[in-house]
C-alpha cells in the first residue's frame, strides 16, 4: 500500500485511472439570485 510523506497509508493504486474533464464555467440564473464565478 502506498504511503504519503507523513507516513500514512493512502490506499491502493487504481489501474487505468484517467482524470475527468473540468466542468464548464457558466453563470447560473435562478428566480431570486445569480451564481457567478468569483475568481479565476
Amino acid at each position: 500500500m502506498p504511503i504519503n510523506h507523513l507516513g500514512q497509508p493512502i490506499g491502493e493504486l487504481i489501474a487505468d485511472f484517467t482524470v475527468g474533464e473540468l466542468p464548464n464555467i457558466q453563470t447560473l440564473e435562478g428566480q431570486y439570485c445569480r451564481l457567478e464565478r468569483s475568481s479565476f
